[in-house]
This record gives structure tokens, sequence and C-alpha cells, in this order.
């Protein structure tokens, strides 16, 4: 018995070595912040209590406070709509069907969600304002855990959790047309041993009434979704999705297969003739869209945001550890110090639909200076060139691996030839794969050079020539963000990323067939210190290639923390590296293909490639919307994501008419049966001698319609039934679609199944 409590006791001190590791040498002389201690702060103190009524107004909006029921809300001016943490049908808790007054779940009365882990068990738990700050037993006089106090233009309310001895401050403000609330983790106090990690803002902010006509919620799921409140069961759905991907370095133990990225910050809910979006403007890159939808017991679904503002890993438990969670979150012992802010925008009428909200978000864009439209040209056909892949081999007995050739540079500038011939320069290629490893995760960068088997340095240059003479835009494609060997001086031990306890980073891939994860494998991050000066290192050699357009592969889809120093925890400052590589690239003369962007690089592009067409299609989930396009198209060209690649070519295709983009293909030209064991899906349906024809008779078919559109802005999209769509443009075309096997009468005309007609309003 004293043996085995000596065992836990060493696991404990162990884990808690880990956790607080963060503060080696590498950080002696980096400038880290952490939350305030519990005990330090004056809150309560300084506050003064506000009496309930108007706190602050503009001309828009007016800001009132609740102070029996500790709510705020927001006042629409024009229209008299309101919006508050607690949605306002639910205020006046009328009689059920059987004549009871049913309270809120304390869910729909929280203002915040804190997330927190107890240094005692290690497990990550959390605590809702409402039964926790505003409802809590106190063994003081205090009545209730809320505090207040006036700010310029709004209020700041501070929420107690007494009992976890942690304290949130939350600005709520109002800006012109719009209100924000914000928090500022730096404020957060607690306790040392109730660790403060993350905090979800106004929960029910966007939420609505389980059953409620004419009403949904919006999430940027891939291409977009909409989810209808429906009552599911007791419980509901519950879950999250990371903004702009998850982070890298946190170790994936779940094989998540048909799950979309979330590539836009934003989410919204209609209620009959009003509307709310939410854009997230601070601390995206460590923040989660969250859904809690069809709850019985809540009555009413939403969405809204979380944030991580204290990065970790997540480790599995050693033996003899007890503790009820799977996983164990090992956290960094400083936070992100940025700002959350998430700010709202009311709309109403016929702006309160999908187009309104994507109308106001490429407003928002456009209004910061990042949406600008581009002078690249539209493009019928985009063509993903794979360079080659790495297989098994053996010498000597022994095993080692050789890289297969599955199309040469020499290869390449044939193919492309042949597509000239039939379209001209109305298509672009993009080399992925080229370098030292081909497609496969291996030397950084690609070696900085091509592959010998693929062409060599010589090689690309003829392709080069090839690609002027027949003036077809095309790109070469570097991975900077993952590898598992070293090049040009950088190296894993020297240059990796690195975990809290400043052991260096790596995460293992899944098998596709069994979805279990590779244990064999090891993939490593570069150093967040470091990424921005490689990229510059590779950009020199640019020229000696012959390059012209730049790819880099998941620069413009990932994040990811590095705890070397304090400036990158919680994935913070990851926008701005991206931004700065992309910015340098073309500022060197070098047009930049982004490639299924986040919107940060989206905007900053020269040409989009595999635009999202599809949601996640989760059971709950009600309807995809092109919502990606919504805002985008007509500012930035797009293709989809590789039609030949997908489940359904069909529904692919209908989905880039829908879309108003052109369609994408992967090609390889070259094919050995000693392939059948690679990991790569794209092998057995990209042969380039087996889609070619069927490429050139899409370009043939959508061409009209493509011309048509170019450069036109989406105006409208509006759901005629659950299979057909129509798209306006603002020049006057339309495209109605129809994703269904049976025949649809439209307004404009019969639709045929799988398939679609087109025109243009008369002026």
């Amino acid at each position: 018995m004293k043996r085995t409590m000596r065992v836990a006791a060493a696991v404990v001190c162990l884990l808690f070595c880990i956790s607080f590791a963060g503060c080696g040498s590498s950080l002696e002389d980096a400038k880290v912040i952490d939350t305030l201690r519990y005990s330090k702060v004056t809150y309560a103190q300084n506050s003064e209590e506000i009496s309930t009524g108007v706190v602050a107004e503009n001309d828009t909006w007016q800001l009132e406070w609740d102070q029996k029921n500790k709510r705020v809300s927001f006042v629409e001016k024009a229209t008299g709509n309101v919006w508050g943490q607690t949605p306002i049908e639910s205020i006046s808790l009328q009689p059920d069907e059987n004549g009871i007054r049913r309270k809120n779940h304390p869910q729909v009365e929280s203002a915040i969600q804190v997330f927190y882990q107890n240094t005692t068990n290690m497990v990550e738990e959390s605590a809702w304002s409402y039964n926790d700050a505003v409802r809590a037993e106190r063994a003081d006089d205090i009545e209730s855990g809320v505090y207040t106090m006036k700010i310029e233009n709004g209020l700041r309310v501070v929420y107690d959790f007494y009992n976890f001895e942690i304290m949130v401050p939350v600005d709520y403000k109002l800006e012109g047309d719009r209100f924000t609330v914000s928090v500022d983790p730096t404020k957060i106090a607690d306790n040392g041993e109730n660790v403060a990690t993350g905090v979800s803002i106004a929960p029910f902010m966007c939420g609505v009434k389980n059953g409620a006509e004419d009403s949904w919620i919006f999430m940027p799921d891939g291409a977009g979704t909409i989810i209808e409140p429906n009552d599911v069961d007791t419980v509901g759905d519950t879950g999250s999705l990371p903004v702009y991907g998850r982070d890298l370095i946190i170790q994936n133990y779940a094989f998540m297969s048909k799950r979309q990225q979330v590539t836009m910050p934003v989410y919204g809910v209609k209620k009959g003739d009003k509307a709310l979006l939410a854009v997230i403007e601070g601390g995206a890159e460590s923040a989660a869209i969250n859904w809690n939808v069809g709850s019985e017991n809540i009555r009413y679904s939403s969405v809204y945001a979380s944030f991580a503002f204290r990065g970790y890993n997540e480790v599995v438990p050693p033996r003899g550890y007890s503790t009820p969670a799977a996983y164990i979150r090992i956290f960094a012992d400083y936070i992100n110090p940025e700002v959350i802010s998430v700010a709202y925008y009311a709309l109403s009428g016929d702006k309160a639909n999908i187009n309104g909200m994507a109308e106001t978000y490429r407003n928002y864009l456009i209004k910061k200076g990042e949406l600008k439209k581009v002078n690249t040209e539209e493009k019928r056909v985009a063509l993903k060139y794979i360079g080659g892949v790495v297989q098994p081999d053996s010498l000597l007995g022994l095993p080692s691996s050789k890289l297969f050739p599955m199309t040469t540079t020499e290869q390449a500038g044939e193919m492309t030839a042949a597509f000239a011939e039939k379209l001209g320069t109305d298509f672009y290629v993009d080399l992925v794969g080229f370098g030292e490893s081909g497609a496969d995760i291996g030397t950084y960068a690609g070696g900085f050079t091509t592959a010998g088997k693929l062409g060599g340095e010589s090689g690309m240059l003829s392709l080069s020539a090839k690609m002027k003479e027949l003036k077809v835009p095309w790109f070469m494609d570097f991975n900077l963000i993952t590898f598992t060997d070293g090049s040009n001086g950088y190296t894993v031990d020297n240059h990796g990323a690195v975990w809290s306890n400043q052991q260096t980073a790596y995460f293992n891939p899944h098998r596709v067939l069994s979805r279990m994860t590779n244990n064999d494998v090891r993939y490593y991050l570069m150093g967040r210190d470091y990424l921005v000066g490689a990229a510059e290192e590779l950009m020199e050699e640019f020229p000696s290639m012959g390059l012209q357009g730049i790819s880099y592969d998941s620069l413009s889809s990932v994040v990811y923390s590095d705890y070397q120093t304090g400036a990158y925890s919680a994935c913070a400052n990851m926008i701005e590296d991206a931004l700065s590589i992309i910015n340098k690239t073309k500022e060197k003369g070098h047009t930049y293909l982004a490639d299924a962007p986040n919107v940060y690089a989206a905007v900053n592009a020269d040409t989009i490639l595999d635009a999202p067409l599809y949601s996640s299609l989760f059971d709950f989930s009600d309807y995809d919307v092109p919502f990606y396009q919504l805002v985008l198209r007509g500012y930035v060209p797009m293709n989809s994501v590789s039609i030949n690649l997908t489940a359904d070519e069909e529904d692919a295709l209908l989905r880039c008419v829908r879309a108003g983009i052109a369609p994408s293909y992967t090609l390889t030209y070259n094919y050995d049966k000693e392939l059948i064991t690679s990991e790569h899906t794209f092998i057995y349906g990209s042969s380039y001698e087996g889609n070619k024809g069927k490429i050139l008779d899409t370009a043939d078919t959508l061409k009209g319609y493509l011309e048509s559109i170019e450069g036109a802005t989406i105006t409208g999209y509006d759901v005629i039934s659950d299979d057909v769509s129509v798209t306006r443009y603002s020049n006057g075309v339309y495209a109605v679609v129809n994703l269904g096997d049976t025949e649809a009468q439209t307004d404009y005309g019969k639709v045929p199944a799988d398939s679609w007609i087109t025109g243009r309003v008369a002026e």
C-alpha cells in the first residue's frame, strides 16, 4: 500500500514538473505574462453599484443593465430589437404547454463560462457564471459575486467565481453600429490552484428557442452550414470546431476524417425578421466555435465562441495515476495576453438572412482594408500536378526509402502543352511535391530544390521556359511548417518548435485505412522564431529555379503554438507570421497561391485553390450554404477542391456552379502497382490519361457560365427547397442548381435532376 502511494505521489510530482517546466532557460529572457492572483485584486472594492437602466448610448444602440438579475442587453434604437446575454424571448418566463412557469436553464442565464484546471487532479473543468458567480453561496456578506463599473461607452462586469477563487472582468461596449464583448486575459485572476485556462463569451447571445419558426443558427463550418433549432433529445448535441484549424502542437489522439475547417471567424443567428452576426476580432487563432443545439432541458439552441488563452499539450495519463480524464492537458504557466473580443452586428428585414451576414462580413473586411479586388484573371480550370511520393525500399537487405516519380518536370510540361492546345491560357498549374521528399512530409521545404528524380533544377528551369512560352500561369509549392529532416542548416533539434516542458514537439499522423495513430512516424514543426527567416532564405532560391508563382502548402491554413519564448503561446501571432511571409513573397515580385486558406491568407492571395464546397455534414446540420464564396467571390479568383478526388464528382461540380467558382483537378502521370501500399489517397483517382478528356469536357460545359459571371460578386443566395437553390450575381446573372434526384419546378423554370440552369435578369 505504501509503495503504491509513493508511486502515485511520484507520478503527480512528475506531471507538475512537466506542467510548470515552461520557465526553462529559453524563457528566462522572454517577457511572459500570467493571470493575476485572486487574493490580490481589488475588483470588489473598486466597483460601483449601477441601477437598472441605460448605462451607455449612441446613435444606434442603448446598453442596458438589469441590476436584479445581473443581465446585460443591447437595444437597437431603430427597430427596438433587443440582444442580450440571455435571449429576450426567455426573459418573460411564459407558462409552458402545461401551464408551468419554467425557469431558464443556468446556461441560458450565464454571461460567460470559465475554464480552469484543478491542479490536484489535473482535470480541466468549467463553471457557468449564473450558478457559480451570480447565485453562488458565499461565506462572506456579499449577496452576489458580480461587480460593476462604468467604462468609456460601456460597462465592465466582473464575475467572481467565489468557490473556485477565479475572477473574470468582461467589457461590454458600444462602437458605432455594433457592440462588442471582450475579455483581457491579463486581468483575469485565479488562486494558482484552480488555474484559469479559457473562457466562453456570451454563450446565448446568438441563442434561439427550440422550435422557433423561420429561425436558424449559422456556423462557418467548411463552406458554411445552417442548423435549425429543433429538439433533438434531452441532452441535445454539443461540440466545437477550432477557428483556423486545430493547434498542430497539441497531440491529436482522435481521427475525425469528415470534419471541415473553420476558415472565417464568424457565426450568427436568425430569428424571424431579425438576425445577429458575430465576428471574432481578438484571439481568433486560439478560438473555437461551439454549438449547443436541440436540448430539451435547455430549450434553446446556440452558437458561440470560446477561447483557450493558456496553451497546452495533451498526454495520456501515466500508469498508476488516478484520473477520470482519458487525456491530461499539460498547460503552460503563462498565457497569450491578446485581448479576446467579439463584435456583434444586428440585421433586420430583408438583410436578416445569410446574404445579409455575408454582405456585413465582406464590408467589414473591406472597411479594415483587408479585402480588395485583385488583378488576377479567373481561370476555367486549376490543375495540381503531384511530383513524387516516398515509397519503402531496401538497401543490402536493410529497410530504406525511395522517391517514386509520379510526375517529372518534363511530363508536367507535356501535360500543360496538351491542355494549352484546347484551353489556351484559361487554366493554371500548381506543382506539389517536387522537392526532395515529394508530396510526403520529409526534408524541410523540400530541401529548397527540385528532386533529381523529378528533373532537378535544370528540369525545373526547362519547365519554367515551357510555361513562359505557353503563357500559362504556374506555381510551385513548398511546405514551410512540417518536416522530419533538416535542410539548409535547419535541424529538428535546433529549430523545431517545443512543448511547454521545452521538449521538441511532434505529432503522429493517422493511418488512412485503420484510422489508428502511426507511432512509427513523427512530424516536427518549424520553430516560430525561425519560420519567417527560413521563408526568406527559401525566397533567395526562387530565381535559380525560374519560379514565378509560389504556394506555401499549409501556411495559409495552419496555426500552431511554440513555447521556446512567450510570444507564441496558444497560437499567438500566427496570423502576423503568415502575412509577413506572404507580403515578403509578393514584394519580391512573385504571385501567391493560397491553398485552402483561412480568411487572413485568402484576402492576401492572388488566387485561391481548394476553396471549400462542403460542410462537415454533421447529423444535426440542415443544409450547406456557400458562405465562403458569398464573401470572397468577385474579389479573389478561386477554384474548388479537386473534383476528381471527391466521393461524387457530379455533386461537386454542381456545388461549384452554386458557389460560382471554377473546378480544380489533381493529376499524376505515372503509376505502378507498388503504389498500392501508399497512404496517399490521391493516387487512385489522379491519372492524367484517365482524367484528361473529362477535364476538357467539363471546361467546355462551364465556359459560358463562368465567362458570364467573371468579376461579379454574389448578391443573393436563396434555398428554394432541400436540394434546390438559386445564386444571383451583381451583373444580373443567376444559376439555379438542383442537387436532388428528381426534377424541380422553380420560378426560373424546370431544373432537371442533378443539373442546373442559368440566365440573366432583364434590366
